[in-house]
């Protein structure tokens, strides 16, 4: 893993694991961008299998970052970020590479991440293929009414039918995912349930900026509608946000009807085997571009 990847202007740029000492400078790399992490969400991407992110120093000070999830036959790479005077020089690709690598070699069969406008290009290029777009919305939550919602801390046995449901929509465990963001906010973790309405469930995180909403995987819009709900009456007068798969036309709709303005799109893409697809019409809020 540690290697020298080529001579720069700069100096020589090294390939090597990523640690949590690294967080305040990956934080600062992030914050440049204007991305939303906390140094929680950081430990949270060193914790979760396959325990592989990734970094590139320059003449021991970081430059690049990456970092890898498996679930399952599914890899994910995600918080990929080079700095602005390092770009152009193939690290990125490097990185990115790299990053794909340690996911075939831990066993996933299909690697997915969420490009923005700006590393799309890239990804295409090392053989990526977009499924679908998905938008941030954002705003600030104000109270809203809701029905059937029960906290999960309040019946613990709750959270086995949302890694359930969540294996329902995205066709793979992700609970060690799900487990960690409920420890992390336990105050925005839910579910619904009701006879005849469906039943569905919620998470968040906290972050920089704003609070961010999700997963949220419903059966129902009215299900999904009442989770939304809970969340902006549990976070009212807060920032807030949440990614929606495009395909999924109502929770789309419910992002504008609660008074949430989409910010900025991001494109699934996928390299390897299918079908490891996610059941957009079941997913109302992804995990973030970083997660999935």
């Amino acid at each position: 893993m540690i290697a020298a990847i080529q001579a720069l202007p700069n100096g020589v740029a090294a390939l090597r694991p990523l640690h949590s000492s690294d967080i305040p400078a990956a934080l600062y790399l992030g914050w440049q961008e204007g991305w939303n992490q906390t140094e929680t969400d950081w430990a949270r991407f060193l914790s979760l299998p396959p325990r592989r992110a990734l970094a590139i120093s320059v003449n021991g000070a970081l430059v690049a970052t990456a970092t890898t999830a498996l679930f399952g036959p599914v890899g994910w790479v995600g918080m990929v970020v080079v700095a602005p005077n390092f770009r152009g020089q193939g690290l990125g690709r490097a990185i990115v590479w790299s990053a794909v690598q340690a996911l075939w070699e831990a066993g996933a069969r299909t690697v997915k991440l969420d490009a923005t406008p700006l590393g799309q290009p890239l990804y295409a290029r090392l053989g990526f293929t977009a499924t679908f777009k998905l938008h941030r919305y954002r705003g600030v939550a104000t109270p809203q009414p809701f029905e059937g919602v029960t906290p999960i801390s309040a019946e613990p046995e709750l959270f086995a039918r949302a890694c359930a449901l969540d294996r329902l929509a995205y066709g793979v465990d992700r609970s060690a995912l799900l487990r960690a963001l409920a420890a992390d906010f336990p105050s925005l973790a839910a579910y619904c349930e009701a006879p005849g309405a469906g039943c569905g469930y919620v998470l968040g995180r906290h972050g920089r900026r704003f609070c961010l909403i999700g997963p949220l995987v419903a059966t129902t819009p009215r299900v999904a509608r009442n989770l939304l709900a809970w969340a902006f009456s549990s976070l009212s007068g807060q920032a807030v946000a949440f990614d929606c798969p495009e395909p999924n036309a109502e929770a789309n709709g419910l992002a504008l009807e609660l008074g949430l303005e989409p910010t900025r799109s991001f494109t699934r893409m996928y390299l390897g085997q299918e079908p490891y697809s996610e059941d957009t019409g079941l997913i109302y809020a992804t995990s973030g571009a970083e997660k999935g």
